[in-house]
This record gives C-alpha cells, sequence and structure tokens, in this order.
C-alpha cells in the first residue's frame, strides 16, 4: 500500500502530525494503540497531546473524533470532557463508537461522570453497555433507573442486573413473571440469564422472596429450564445466605419443608439444602484457640 511505503520515510514533523486525522483503520495499523506507538518514534508525547487537543476543538467526522477519543485516553487528556459526553449522548453514532468515549469519561472521570452526565440520556443498547462495564459498587447506585427502565420495557438484562444487585424489586418482578408463565421468566434465553444471577443472592433479607420462589418452581404445572435450571440458582443462593446465618437458612427451609410436605419434590429440595448447609458450615462453629488460651486452659486443669 502506498500509505505503508510513506510511513517508512523519513518525513516532517507535520506529515506525522497529519496521520492524526487517519483513524487507524484506514492505514496499514491494526489497532489505534499501534497508531500512536508508531507516532511516539517519530513525534514527543507533549506534540501527539496537543494536535490531538487542537483537533478535537475543529474535528466533525465522527470516525476522526472517537480515534482521536482514543487517543485522549492514553495520553489522559482531560480537556475534552464536553465533546466525550456529546458523543455518548448522540443515538445516531454507533453504539461501539459510543463505547470509546464512555471509557474515556469512565477512567478519567470516573464512575459519578457516567451514572449522572451519561445515563440520563443513554438509550437502550448503549445502556446495557454502560451496565456491563460499571463495577458492582457503581451498578449499585443504578437501582432506581434500572427500575424505572424495566417498567417502561421489560428487558431480562436489566432484570437480571437487579437481581445481581441483591435488589429484593428485582426478585419479586421475576417471581411475578415466572408465576405467570409457568416457567423461569427468561427460559431458553441462553447463558448468563436473570435466572442464573440468582446464584449471586447473598442477602438474608430476600430469604422470604426466595422461599416464594421455591414455591413457584415447585407449583403445578412449572417447568424449570434444562439449561439454566431455576432449581441449581435457589440451591446456590440458599447456601450463600447460608454462609452468614445459616440458623435463620436452616429454620426458613425446615417451616417450608414442613408446609409442602405434600410435594415430594419441594421436600427432596429442602432435605438435600438442609445437608448441604450443614456440611458447609462445618467447622465454622468450632472455636479455634490460641496458644495463649489453650496455655490458660491447661493452667486450671489437673493433670
Amino acid at each position: 500500500m502506498l500509505i505503508q511505503k510513506r510511513l517508512s520515510l523519513q518525513s516532517p514533523d507535520l506529515f506525522y502530525l497529519g496521520l492524526l486525522e487517519i483513524p487507524y483503520f484506514y492505514t496499514d495499523h491494526t489497532n489505534d494503540a499501534d497508531k500512536y506507538e508508531f507516532l511516539e518514534k517519530h513525534l514527543s508525547c507533549k506534540t501527539i497531546k496537543a494536535r490531538i487537543v487542537e483537533l478535537l476543538k475543529e474535528e466533525k467526522r465522527h470516525s476522526v473524533l472517537i480515534d482521536l477519543i482514543s487517543g485522549c485516553i492514553k495520553y489522559r487528556i482531560y480537556e475534552v470532557k464536553d465533546i466525550a459526553l456529546e458523543l455518548c449522548a448522540n443515538s445516531n453514532i454507533g453504539t461501539y463508537d459510543r463505547q470509546i468515549a464512555f471509557e474515556y469519561l469512565y477512567e478519567l472521570f470516573g464512575s459519578h461522570s457516567i451514572i449522572y452526565e451519561v445515563v440520563p440520556t443513554a438509550d437502550e443498547s448503549f445502556f446495557e453497555i454502560i451496565a456491563t462495564k460499571l463495577k458492582a459498587e457503581d451498578l449499585n447506585l443504578l437501582r432506581g433507573e434500572l427500575r424505572t427502565r424495566f417498567s417502561i420495557k421489560q428487558s431480562a438484562f436489566l432484570l437480571k442486573k437487579l437481581i445481581s444487585l441483591n435488589d429484593p424489586e428485582g426478585l419479586r418482578l421475576y417471581n411475578t413473571e415466572s408465576k405467570k408463565l409457568k416457567k423461569p421468566y427468561d427460559a431458553d434465553a441462553g447463558v448468563d440469564t436473570a435466572t442464573n444471577a440468582i446464584s449471586d443472592i447473598k442477602d438474608v433479607g430476600l430469604i422470604s422472596l426466595l422461599l416464594s420462589t421455591t414455591k413457584i418452581l415447585f407449583s403445578k404445572d412449572f417447568i424449570d429450564d434444562s439449561y439454566n435450571s431455576l432449581f441449581s440458582s435457589l440451591f446456590k443462593a440458599f447456601c450463600n445466605c447460608a454462609e452468614t446465618n445459616s440458623d435463620i437458612v436452616i429454620s426458613k427451609i425446615k417451616k417450608l419443608r414442613n408446609k409442602m410436605a405434600s410435594n415430594k419434590e419441594c421436600v427432596g429440595f429442602c432435605s438435600r439444602l438442609e445437608s448441604a448447609i450443614i456440611e458447609n458450615n462445618k467447622g465454622k462453629s468450632i472455636k479455634k484457640w490460641s496458644v495463649h488460651e489453650i496455655a490458660d486452659v491447661l493452667k486450671t486443669m489437673k493433670i
């Protein structure tokens, strides 16, 4: 290619600065990092940074803007936040390209900028990317937004995120929909489903809702998903909750077993679950003695 031959020539700085206006996919470079690595062989980082800022103030072509934003991430350029926000808010730009602007804002300005400046204008597809990339502690601040969006348009993705956050409303919604369908809410939906997310539940405060889910699972005509099994997810959730509150969980399971005594499958589930919790918690109640404590006890013993 002609550009490949030209890039190997010793050229004035202006030529290399001009390459900043050419997205990497129009060159012989495999990605933007490769392009900037090449430019650094001929230009100082200070010169590259200054030119990127100049171009971003003038440039209107989206493909060039996104390529330059990648450079802002690499060189930690903080001056173009408003441009990145505009790109994120522009639904006419492809989701992948807006993701670059999101990454710039997230890496340089943190989750606060994303949650309060990007999320309010994010369309459905872009919001899913945001919710996927945010850390759990950041996503926790989006509970209200997740609920609101789910109420406007039901989405297995949104419900999965709510349940993963141990949000009671998420599990309550899951139960309501699954009861209506007589099968898991997102049965046959593939991997990484809302049903799978139930196995992330650890909050013992959701025990009552988990018991309701169990009753739905073993209700008449309910058909579990053979691949993303609600049975397995519930089993894991109860075990998670029991790690810190085994007495409470076992007590609730025993009550459910007695209440569902006529349902052999439910009784079997409860019995297996109780045994698993007891086995998992063996040794946790055994006191670990320090050397000093052992010495004190031995002093009081008559040997």
